[in-house]
């Protein structure tokens, strides 16, 4: 068994006698190098890391019109979003290029630091709860990490040889990992495009795949069962919306126990039904389109019920 030693950190706790603590600043510099506006620019994400801005579509942080305040990355410097790195959004760079002034550009000068270690340790779990302990601002989304604050946090300095070593493990193993991710939301995809295919297939077509069909006389439709008939939502569905009573600021609130919820966001209004058993769909604005993709949401009434106010109310008519 590996002989293991105290940090003299408590968040820490042990750890192998052969590693060194020691305060970040001491194994890197900051850097804020600026006037270079025709370089490329970068970007950082939290699962990606620094990779080119215009590689991605998927980031929408507009670039400022005059870049030549934005600071300097070099290959293997260590770049910090200030405002998101209780997110872990920090890494170290293989691109050469410029960022945001508001990041934290760094350059490791100590020959004792593995790069890829360093970029693994500083965005693990056990820094990022210190990071949020640390970043003050008024709300989650305005927190700010002080460069004072990260420079002095401690440090865990394995020899060169093992920070490699361990570094090559998490590249393999965390490559393999994402590819079982990317397998997996794929499978998932594929799963709910069959059940979505499965749904419209029944709900128009039938259950039964060998029944006499004809034209529904609807293009987007098409063919239907000979004995089903086409009608209109407002023939067979009374409007309910004007059941609508609107809630107080302080009632807004999914976790009141008051009534039951229903709906995807934002409580904002309760509807009263005096029949208990009344059945309602509640579908949303988008009317048609909402239908077809995830078809309406069906619930039996029970008295009150808090509902989203993006949602139409309607209460199908009974049948003869």
């Amino acid at each position: 068994m590996r002989k293991m030693k105290p940090s003299g950190v408590e968040w820490i706790g042990d750890i192998p006698q052969e590693w060194e603590i020691a305060l970040i600043k001491y194994s890197i510099k900051w850097k804020s190098e600026k006037g270079k506006p025709d370089a490329t620019v970068l970007s950082l994400y939290r699962d990606y890391g620094i990779v080119p801005k215009d590689s991605r579509d998927d980031n929408h942080n507009v670039t400022s019109l005059d870049t030549s305040g934005y600071k300097v990355v070099d290959i293997g410097d260590f770049v910090i979003n200030k405002m998101k790195a209780w997110q872990g959004s920090m890494a170290i760079s293989s691109y050469k290029g410029i960022v945001s002034p508001a990041y934290h550009v760094c350059e490791i000068t100590d020959d004792k630091v593995y790069r890829n270690y360093f970029h693994y340790l500083l965005r693990s779990d056990l820094y990022i709860t210190e990071y949020t302990r640390l970043s003050k601002g008024m709300r989650i989304g305005q927190w700010d990490l002080d460069f004072n604050d990260f420079k002095n946090l401690p440090f865990l300095i394995p020899p060169i040889s093992e920070q490699q070593r361990i570094a090559e493990f998490l590249d393999r193993k965390c490559a393999e990992i994402d590819s079982i991710i990317a397998k997996t939301k794929a499978t998932i995809e594929q799963y709910k495009a069959l059940k979505q295919s499965v749904i419209t297939q029944a709900v128009t077509k039938g259950i039964r795949p060998d029944r006499p069909m004809k034209d529904s006389g609807i293009e987007w439709i098409g063919e239907i069962p000979q004995e089903w008939k086409i009608s209109r939502v407002k023939y067979e569905c009374e409007c309910l919306d004007q059941l609508r009573e609107p809630v107080t600021a302080d009632l807004r609130s999914h976790n009141n126990p008051q009534y039951d919820y229903y709906g995807a966001s934002g409580v904002i209004d309760k509807i009263d039904f005096y029949n208990v058993d009344d059945t309602v769909l509640l579908i949303g604005e988008d009317g048609a389109n909402l239908v077809m993709r995830n078809l309406p949401l069906v619930y039996k009434a029970k008295g009150r019920f808090w509902v989203n106010n993006h949602a139409h109310i309607l209460k199908p008519y009974e049948q003869n």
